[in-house]
């Protein structure tokens, strides 16, 4: 499904896939799972409308908006914030356990 999502219609093993004359992808089926794509990001291949089927259900998805390589925010890497009292270090055993709910 995530080759669905970015688009990436060649790297789509195992599904049977329909195209329209330009070769832009209109709707795929694969174990029961079908999708349409009716609507693209411009003249993108990213699908901005997503319609899938299973078993009788109808989900749709409208992306709103897609942003790429957007400039970090400020300090957004920053790790002082591990430094307050709140935070401490730990070893791998108290932290499976904290993993695992034993405590």
């Amino acid at each position: 499904m995530i080759d669905v999502l970015q688009g990436r219609w060649e790297r789509m093993s195992g599904w049977t896939v329909e195209r329209d004359r330009s070769q832009g992808v209109l709707r795929g089926r694969r174990d029961g799972i079908q999708f349409e794509v009716p609507q693209f990001f411009g003249e993108t291949s990213l699908p901005q409308l997503l319609m899938f089927f299973r078993n009788g259900e109808k989900g749709i998805l409208r992306i709103l908006r897609l942003r790429f390589n957007q400039p970090l925010k400020e300090g957004v890497l920053d790790l002082s914030f591990l430094e307050e009292e709140n935070y401490r270090s730990c070893p791998w055993d108290e932290i499976e356990s904290l993993m695992k709910d034993d405590h």
